[in-house]
């Protein structure tokens, strides 16, 4: 549920849910990521994604 650039608060105000379910839906995401990438694989998407914001 995160928009690229947005924070977790602005992406829930736009989803019109709460900040804990943007969170939620986060964590749900990055550990479904990294059981089906792999711990490596997945270190190197959070590093990308850390260098886009």
């Amino acid at each position: 549920m995160q928009i690229p650039g947005k924070s977790y608060e602005e992406a829930a105000k736009i989803h019109e849910v709460s900040v804990g379910t943007v969170k939620d839906h986060m964590a749900k995401a990055m550990r479904f990521l990294k059981q089906e990438l792999g711990a490596k694989l997945f270190m190197l998407l959070i590093t990308l994604l850390g260098l886009l914001n």
